[in-house]
């Protein structure tokens, strides 16, 4: 198995991200964080790319269900020093209710 150079990779991946948003014509993202792995690694890198200023944040909560996910999103968001005015939480219940009884 070949090993991964961590820092080379992460590198790689800041700066491919800064220059697709910046060739799409864009400086800012938007990036839905769950609290989990996935979306951490999107925002820590979105924000290692473009700096904390430039990147908004979607929680998206149902109900009760993932209240220590949305715990977990908060602290990592806080981490990255992302202004909490870049920080909107969008109720999906009606969303999920409706699809769900389609």
């Amino acid at each position: 198995m070949r090993e991964l150079d961590i820092s080379a990779t992460t590198e790689q991946l800041v700066t491919f991200i800064r220059t697709t948003v910046t060739n799409a014509g864009f400086s800012r993202v938007v990036v839905a964080v769950s609290g989990g792995v996935d979306s951490a690694c999107a925002a820590a890198l979105a924000t290692a790319a473009l700096g904390p200023e430039n990147l908004f944040a979607l929680l998206l909560p149902f109900k009760g269900w993932h209240a220590e996910a949305s715990n977990r999103a908060r602290q990592l968001l806080s981490q990255l020093h992302l202004p909490s005015s870049h920080i909107f939480e969008v109720d999906i219940a009606p969303v999920v209710e409706a699809f769900i009884h389609s």
